[in-house]
């Protein structure tokens, strides 16, 4: 800076670096304010008149009590601008600091105040599962007009307003000062420049609407409106939306602190009952094999599912002895299907045991499960009622009366079928089964029609067996029954079933050699019963083998030590399949049965 002659320092600065330090420090300290001794009144120094320069002023530091004296009061012109000045010490910067608040609390109701800071408020709750949720609102700047101050002490003034509402004015170094008992709405300032004391009227009123734009509202009174239990409200809505807080309807039923799961399972019973639907899954009949007697297909065993709608809809109420979530009347089509009570479970954690199943089907009603174990933890009551709505959770059919409805009218056309028409669907299924199918003696493949007729042939063993036909289960290892009925077959029908053989001789042939001995001779009788019944002859040298087979068979037939005693297990079944036979059936060597 020494080097640069053109720079030249402004007027006040060099003649403050000129003066005495202690000069300088005075003038940096002066105030225009002081309270007169006799009224208490604020005055400035630019009010008072010539005459009461000096201790004639009759004043006192607003901040400490000391008596001030007057310096060139009502001078229009002097070296040193008019202040007050202490007497006995120089005075602290505190004293600056009060006489500029009681300044300006002073010039409150005069400076034409009209206009006042936004106004916040929040609304904020902690979620139970550590969740924040909070709701802000802000009032612009209002417009008001102060029609006057009361100055209640140092820091505090109360402001009416032009409508007749009243507010607090506080004075602070900080906003985060409490009005400490007051019940006004109350703006605090921050008034923590002294320089403020050695202002005059004028600047304080220019000054102070910009304070007080500046300040921010605090206090229990603040909202006179109601906004913050609105607020309040509205981030409540906010965490029961998130799933982390009990709606006031719900806490009779769970409490104020259920876990999340429990939490989750409440709120869709109640999203059910808004929605008044449910999306229901197909309904799929359990297939058995006896199901083929009747000529049903699987598609005679599958209805689609849908939007089922739901009236008279009833959380937890009692059905027997059980309690389902939900209970309710459905009014879907077909009603075959959708129509009725139906009871709905809501499981989260815990799938529906074996004990309650039980309970469940004891009733008869159709029962629905609706799985939310997958949901995400952040699933929201929105999410979770968009996904009950369309659908889009796991659902099954725990029982539904259909089940057993429909399964009793296919068994029912079963039972309504007489003994002969069950006889006539078993041979052919048989056959379709056992017979050897090209002309090379190989099986042919397992074609969709051998495994339905493979399928049938078990249901209708299964319904002859009722009926009392001793042996007519047929099992995937039972090839006792199917080589008793292969050979029958092949002298019914002149032709071999179930060999790898070209004529009947071989399949003749093949049963007086058996290997089998006890097993298989006891059924030789039949055999033997059925050559005769459908009249087979064979050539001489044949014929002449059959018949001392005939006649060793004869003799043993009845003779429980002999490998031809004859075995009766499947008589019934046998008369009721090869009718020809049955009075065959009924010979014995001694005259009876």
């Amino acid at each position: 800076m020494t080097g640069d002659s053109s720079f030249t320092l402004p007027a006040d600065l060099r003649a403050e670096l000129t003066e005495d330090p202690s000069v300088a420090t005075r003038r940096r300290l002066m105030v225009a304010w002081a309270k007169e001794s006799a009224t208490g009144r604020l005055v400035y120094i630019g009010e008072l008149p010539r005459e009461r320069t000096g201790l004639k002023c009759a004043c006192e530091c607003y901040g400490c009590g000391e008596q001030l004296e007057a310096v060139n009061a009502g001078v229009d012109q002097a070296v040193r601008a008019p202040h007050f000045r202490h007497l006995r010490y120089t005075p602290a910067n505190n004293c600056r600091l009060l006489v500029a608040r009681a300044a300006l609390l002073y010039r409150l109701g005069e400076a034409r105040i009209d206009r006042f800071p936004p106004r916040k408020f929040r609304g904020e709750v902690r979620g139970l599962y550590g969740g924040s949720y909070a709701r802000e609102s802000v009032i612009e700047e209002q417009l008001a007009r102060v029609v006057a101050a009361d100055i209640e002490d140092q820091v505090t003034a109360v402001l009416t307003l032009a409508d007749g509402n009243q507010v607090l004015v506080r004075l602070s170094g900080s906003v985060d000062v409490s009005p400490d008992g007051h019940r006004l709405p109350t703006i605090v300032i921050a008034a923590d420049d002294p320089a403020v004391a050695n202002m005059s009227a004028e600047e304080l009123r220019t000054r102070i609407q910009q304070l007080v734009l500046d300040g921010q509202w605090v206090g229990p009174e603040l909202d006179r409106s109601g906004i913050e239990p609105q607020l309040q409200a509205q981030a409540l809505a906010d965490a029961v939306e998130a799933l982390d807080a009990v709606p006031i309807e719900a806490e009779p039923e769970i409490g104020l602190t259920p876990t999340r799961e429990t939490l989750l399972h409440w709120t869709a019973k109640e999203l059910l009952r808004e929605l008044k639907s449910v999306v229901v899954p197909d309904i799929e009949l359990p297939w058995e094999d006896w199901m083929h007697v009747a000529g049903v297909t699987p598609f005679d065993l599958m209805q689609d599912g849908g939007d089922v709608p739901l009236d008279d809809i009833r959380l937890e109420k009692q059905l027997g002895r059980t309690r389902p979530d939900l209970l309710a009347e459905m009014y879907g089509e077909p009603e075959e299907y959708f129509s009725g009570p139906i009871a709905i479970e809501v499981t989260v954690t815990h799938p529906i045991d074996r004990a309650r199943l039980e309970r469940i089907r004891a009733e008869d009603v159709a029962c629905l499960e609706l799985d939310l174990s997958g949901l995400p933890r952040d699933t929201t009551r929105t999410h979770l009622r968009n996904l009950l709505h369309h659908g889009n959770v796991p659902s099954y059919w725990v029982h539904h009366p259909v089940f057993d409805a429909r399964r009793g009218r296919f068994w029912q056309q079963v039972l309504d079928a007489s003994d002969s028409q069950l006889a006539r669907w078993f041979s052919a299924d048989f056959l379709v089964v056992y017979k050897y199918l090209d002309g090379s003696l190989n099986w042919g493949p397992y074609t969709g029609e051998r495994d339905e007729a493979k399928r049938r042939l078990a249901a209708l063993g299964v319904e002859l067996e009722r009926r009392g036909y001793r042996g007519a289960k047929l099992t995937d290892d039972d090839t006792e029954l199917v080589r008793v009925l292969g050979r029958l077959y092949s002298i019914r029908d002149n032709k071999p079933v179930f060999y790898r053989i070209v004529s009947l001789w071989q399949v003749v042939n093949a049963i007086m050699t058996d290997r089998q001995q006890a097993r298989s001779r006891g059924y030789h009788f039949l055999f033997l019963v059925a050559l005769k019944a459908y009249d087979r002859r064979f050539p001489l040298d044949q014929q002449k083998k059959i018949d001392a087979w005939r006649e060793r068979a004869r003799r043993g037939i009845e003779e429980p030590s002999d490998i031809y005693y004859r075995r009766r297990k499947y008589d019934e079944l046998v008369a009721l399949l090869f009718p020809e036979m049955a009075s065959g059936l009924t010979w014995s060597s001694k005259g009876h049965r």
